[in-house]
């Protein structure tokens, strides 16, 4: 890892407290404001402080997406709690956080290449 998504990574890690981290899928084509209402709807529940979110392509099919995203959260927050901020999308690998380098660098990887991201908090 070189270059911006490694200064990324590092500024992730060392200046938030992320406490989940979530993939997020749709059957339908994500465009540049899904990412954004799906950050601003989770960040509207009363847990959740800070969202990072990045859209990478599928391996497997370079024409979809996913969306990864890192909840830096005031309380423990459950899986359906998280499923209800959504509506109707698709969560998968919800997990709680236990080393941030290892999760900054993984969501930051494709950073300075062809992917959306950003940091959006209250």
């Amino acid at each position: 890892m070189d270059g911006l998504n490694k200064h990324y990574a590092r500024f992730l890690e060392q200046n938030f407290n992320w406490t989940y981290f979530l993939t997020a899928r749709s059957p339908y084509r994500i465009n540049t404001m899904t990412p954004i209402t799906w950050a601003n709807r989770v960040l509207n529940h009363k847990k959740v402080n800070t969202v990072f979110y990045i859209v990478e392509r599928d391996k497997g099919d370079w024409l979809n997406k996913h969306v990864h995203m890192l909840l830096e959260t005031s309380a423990d927050m459950t899986y359906k709690e998280t499923r209800t901020a959504f509506g109707n999308v698709a969560i998968g690998d919800y997990d709680l956080i236990t080393d941030r380098t290892a999760v900054t660098n993984y969501v930051t990887k494709w950073i300075g290449n062809d992917c959306e991201y950003d940091l959006v908090y209250k």
